[in-house]
């Protein structure tokens, strides 16, 4: 069995974490092949990485429900409603709902981290 150290490697181009949690061996192995590799825990729903390849948590949105609309949305992000998939560009997004009922609200964007919302109507 291989010992286990944490770290996390990054896609030269993009900067995106592309590995994490990798045994010694295959760590060796990626580093010799040059690929970027940090030491360290790393976990996508609360750390992205900056333009200098450095670990850094993720922010919260500042998303809020009116009643009518979600607000402080980033530009751009994706926003689920229950399993309906909408992207929004501007900010904020008008919501009209088919029925009464509890809806699950995901906001989506890079780097926040995920908000989740449940609305009743």
């Amino acid at each position: 069995m291989n010992k286990t150290t944490p770290y996390y490697a990054l896609n030269r181009k993009t900067g995106h974490v592309v590995a994490y949690k990798l045994d010694d061996v295959t760590a060796e192995a990626m580093i010799a092949s040059g690929t970027p590799l940090r030491r360290g825990h790393f976990d996508h729903s609360l750390h992205h990485v900056d333009e200098n390849g450095k670990r850094i948590p993720r922010p919260e949105m500042k998303v809020q429900w009116d009643g009518k609309k979600l607000t402080g949305l980033p530009k751009p992000c994706t926003v689920w409603i229950d399993d309906e998939m909408y992207e929004c560009d501007d900010g904020e997004a008008e919501i009209e709902f088919p029925r009464a009922g509890r809806f699950e609200i995901v906001v989506l964007a890079h780097p926040y981290k995920e908000t989740r919302l449940t609305i009743e109507n």
